[in-house]
């Protein structure tokens, strides 16, 4: 059985103060949108578009520009996937494996809604 500190976080992931659209790089198809995220990974809600133990390039669309950026290039695994209630949208957790220096800045700002 796992404990409640074997099952916490290293980070706490932060909830975005705007709608965030993610899309999948190769294919252009919206994933869904972002509901929390921090330096090392994400959650996202949207359409069942998402396979369990996948890697995509993902392109992350801000509503609202931040430092002047409004687009995020960001490579990440699907961890696991959780259908909701009338499973036709689905929750999705996502583990950052490629990040750019800058895109993690934007990151880490996402959830102050310091927008510019």
């Amino acid at each position: 059985m796992i404990n409640k500190e074997q099952n916490s976080r290293r980070l706490d992931r932060v909830g975005v103060q705007q709608e965030v659209v993610v899309r999948d790089s190769l294919t252009g198809q919206k994933l869904g949108q972002l509901a929390n995220i921090h330096c090392e990974g994400f959650m996202l809600f949207g359409d069942e578009n998402v396979q369990e133990n996948h890697i995509y390039q993902l392109h992350l669309e801000l509503s609202q520009p931040i430092n002047n950026v409004s687009n995020l290039s960001i490579g990440a695994e699907c961890l696991w996937l959780n259908a909701s209630g009338d499973n036709s949208q689905c929750w999705a957790g996502f583990h950052i494996i490629d990040i750019s220096d800058s895109d993690k800045t934007v990151v880490n700002l996402i959830g102050n809604d310091l927008s510019s």
